[in-house]
């Protein structure tokens, strides 16, 4: 199954992009600047979270196993496409790329991908 695993995958991504085409005009408003900042940090946390996730299942149901060496190669691939998403931003009107988003997108995606990883410990008992 190498080849349909990567599909959710590139689905997901591309949904991360076309929410990143949004312009900031078209998004919905909210109360206040902290409640603003807040959504923003957890649209971030669900998306890369979920990327990382992906990225791990698309890994080992091609065959491929997690070991400390792929965590780190799949890391440098969801800070590939978090960097991609963010320099994407500077082209959407009334977005910004921000390296800290790509910092925490990393981040949230190595979640992502140990979550995966602790999952199939789980269910190997």
């Amino acid at each position: 199954m190498p080849k349909t695993s990567y599909i959710p995958l590139f689905l997901w991504m591309l949904l991360i992009f076309c929410l990143s085409s949004i312009p900031r005009v078209a998004l919905p408003q909210m109360p206040t600047d902290t409640v603003d900042f807040v959504a923003h940090k957890f649209a971030h946390l669900v998306e890369y979270t979920m990327l990382g996730l992906l990225w791990a299942r698309a890994w080992v149901k091609s065959g491929g196993t997690i070991k400390f060496r792929t965590i780190l190669f799949l890391m440098c691939w969801v800070l590939v496409y978090a960097a991609f998403d963010e320099w994407h931003q500077t082209f959407v009107p009334g977005r910004h790329g921000r390296g800290v988003d790509v910092f925490f997108d990393t981040i949230y995606g190595t979640i992502g991908i140990l979550l995966y990883r602790r999952t199939l410990k789980v269910f190997a008992r």
